[in-house]
């Protein structure tokens, strides 16, 4: 190789590693929150619930806060809502992965 030729060959491959550092791809994921939530709305002073899943208690006699979520798994879910041991709601809801459920109580 001549001594001319030399440093264009150098400035070549320089350019040519400098540029496939400058082309690299990204590539992100976004991954949906594992979890469902519960939250309750409306008349929650006093309220109190139980939640059961396949006839199992999740939970039992929980005090509601207004506005505050509920971690759960995803999944159909029986939902028992009372105040001063009388039945407020009853309802089976549905909670799919990443939402939350707003359950009114009236």
């Amino acid at each position: 190789m001549s001594s001319q030729r030399f440093p264009a060959v150098v400035l070549a491959l320089l350019i040519a590693i400098l540029a496939t550092g400058c082309f690299r791809t990204r590539t992100e994921a976004t991954q949906v929150d594992a979890v469902a939530r519960f939250m309750f709305t409306g008349n929650t002073s006093d309220a109190m619930v139980t939640l059961n899943q396949n006839g199992r208690p999740i939970w039992e006699d929980l005090p509601v806060r207004e506005g505050k979520r509920y971690e759960i798994k995803p999944g159909t879910y029986e939902l028992i809502v009372s105040r001063d041991g009388d039945l407020v709601v009853h309802r089976t809801l549905f909670v799919d992965q990443g939402k939350t459920v707003e359950v009114r109580i009236p």
